[in-house]
């Protein structure tokens, strides 16, 4: 695409193709020439960063402008394409923008995808793909946090299952994150519908834990507590989160 095609058109009227295009040619180009203002980077950057979902790895046009204002020294224009980042992430790039801002150290950023991976976690398990590039300590932090947007606790669980097949681990790293799920706090048909499933195929973790969890449902409430410190139950994995659902 040539640069006055860019200059003659209307952002709207530019095909999914054109935007992918603009991306993939390199956006610095058109910068450099003074044939695509911020406004039109911002507006671009958002219909990129949505038809490039299925590839989340393609360098964003905002990205591309980020590197350019580090690598000049230009920190006030820095800090506006920190903004447009913030008020643009969605469970497409949160994931991706979370390793951005540790790249060029924008610790703003990282706090606002961090709140909002925290925040869409249950839309994140409904679109497993959203989860692939998340470090493994990243994915710990957001699962063990008490303010984790979740409607009940199953949805962590299956989370994990997500994680680690989006990450295709092996079965070693889902007993591993086992601790980080409350499964006391579930009820019986939601511990008897993990028990019952296909995955994972063969976990003496996961099987140790829901037979916990069992006995810890079954007992009054007056004796959970105690119980609790029987079954070598951590504070965390009897404790309720907020359950806020956003």
């Amino acid at each position: 695409m040539e640069e006055v095609e860019l200059e003659q058109k209307e952002l709207e009227s530019l095909t999914d193709d054109e935007i992918v295009a603009i991306v993939e040619h390199g956006v610095l180009a058109f910068l450099y020439k003074g044939a695509v203002t911020w406004p039109i980077i911002q507006a671009i950057d958002t219909r990129a960063s949505m038809a490039h979902t299925a590839n989340p790895d393609r360098l964003l046009p905002s990205t591309a402008l980020l590197g350019l204002a580090a690598s000049l020294g230009l920190e006030e224009l820095c800090q506006a394409v920190q903004h447009h980042k913030i008020q643009s992430l969605h469970i497409a790039n949160a994931v991706s923008e979370l390793s951005v801002s540790r790249f060029y150290d924008l610790c703003d950023l990282e706090k606002a995808s961090k709140a909002f991976l925290v925040n869409h976690f249950a839309s994140m398990v409904a679109s497993p793909p959203s989860f692939s590039g998340l470090k493994r300590a990243d994915f710990i932090e957001i699962v063990s946090d008490d303010n984790l947007s979740v409607a009940e606790e199953r949805t962590v669980f299956w989370g994990i299952v997500a994680w680690v097949e989006s990450n295709n681990l092996p079965i070693v790293e889902f007993d591993a994150l086992m601790p980080h799920v409350r499964l006391p706090l579930l009820p019986f048909e939601d511990l008897e519908e993990i028990e019952t499933s296909q995955w994972p195929p063969d976990s003496a973790v996961l099987r140790n834990k829901l037979n916990a969890a069992y006995r810890y449902r079954a007992a009054p409430p007056e004796k959970r507590e105690a119980l609790a410190v029987d079954l070598e139950l951590s504070q965390t994995q009897h404790r309720a989160r907020s359950y806020s659902f956003i």
